[in-house]
């Protein structure tokens, strides 16, 4: 958390996975709101962002295809990527929401959450 509160006072972005953790993209997991400490305490604006995954034709994902997309349980890296690239890959769409005004990090946490879960 120090090495975040660093980068939002030098005033250049940051990139946090709010989760905490990686997931099968189905759910939005609850928000770590300490995440949101550094961006709140220095006034770095908080721009909440979704990472949408499809097929190669446009197609949604099944939870199997979602599956070599996430990094799960105690997957290996190189496996996994081959696994991967084998299937013919994906298309990774970023969705990136307007700024967050928040009182507090929890604020920005439940903030940034509904802005995606809208999404």
């Amino acid at each position: 958390m120090q090495q975040l509160s660093k980068v939002a006072w030098a005033g250049r972005g940051a990139v946090v996975f709010a989760e905490g953790t990686i997931s099968d993209g189905f759910s939005v997991l609850p928000f770590k709101s300490s995440l949101f400490e550094a961006a709140c305490n220095s006034g770095a604006p908080i721009i909440p962002a979704a990472i949408t995954y499809r097929n190669r034709d446009g197609s949604p994902q099944s939870w199997a295809q979602r599956r070599l997309v996430a990094w799960l349980d105690n997957d290996s890296l190189l496996p996994h990527a081959l696994e991967l690239a084998a299937s013919g890959g994906v298309i990774a769409e970023v969705h990136f929401g307007g700024p967050v005004k928040a009182t507090d990090r929890k604020d920005a946490a439940h903030k940034c959450r509904e802005a995606i879960l809208q999404r």
